[in-house]
């Protein structure tokens, strides 16, 4: 318990306003396949069930705005779009399969206490912006990869995910 009020003063402390241009979101786990997300417009808190389906995500509370609420994969979709937002606040992005992926970041044996979501427009040593974070511009990120044992599927309709493949990878080596 004691962990879990740290991480949450941690996250009131980064969302606060001085830090608006930096953060976005602030998730950490609050239990067995239990998170929370904390942003400067509210907070939810969201479990992983289990099902003969797979996982089903229940979002258990939100305070004020839930920080989780667009994970629409079509937001900001083709280039006019992205270019008349090409830095979108976290109240303004969309977080697709955020859920999923927050929930299988803390899966890992070696996660953090806290993911930290920077802003789109964060400005660092002249560095705007970086690569990997969960809205929806860097969520369709293309992944091409063509070679022997490697069926070649052509183009596909919908909408795609971000998959870590760095174990998969590492396995075949």
């Amino acid at each position: 318990m004691q962990f879990t009020r740290e991480c949450e003063a941690t996250a009131r402390l980064l969302c606060e306003p001085k830090f608006n241009a930096a953060v976005d979101l602030v998730c950490f786990p609050t239990g067995q396949n239990q998170y929370a997300v904390v942003s400067p417009q509210g907070r939810t808190e969201f479990r992983r069930v289990s099902t003969d389906e797979g996982p089903r995500f229940e979002t258990l509370t939100t305070e004020r705005v839930d920080p989780l609420g667009s994970q629409d994969p079509a937001a900001l979709l083709g280039s006019l779009a992205e270019q008349a937002a090409p830095f979108p606040t976290g109240d303004l992005n969309s977080f697709p399969f955020a859920q999923e992926q927050i929930s299988q970041f803390f899966d890992a044996p070696h996660a953090p206490d806290l993911l930290i979501q920077h802003s789109a427009a964060h400005f660092v040593d002249s560095n705007l912006g970086q690569h990997g974070s969960l809205g929806i511009i860097q969520a369709r990120a293309p992944f091409i990869a063509r070679g022997p044992g490697i069926a070649p599927q052509g183009l596909r309709s919908g909408f795609v995910r971000m998959v870590d493949v760095a174990p998969t990878i590492l396995e075949a080596l």
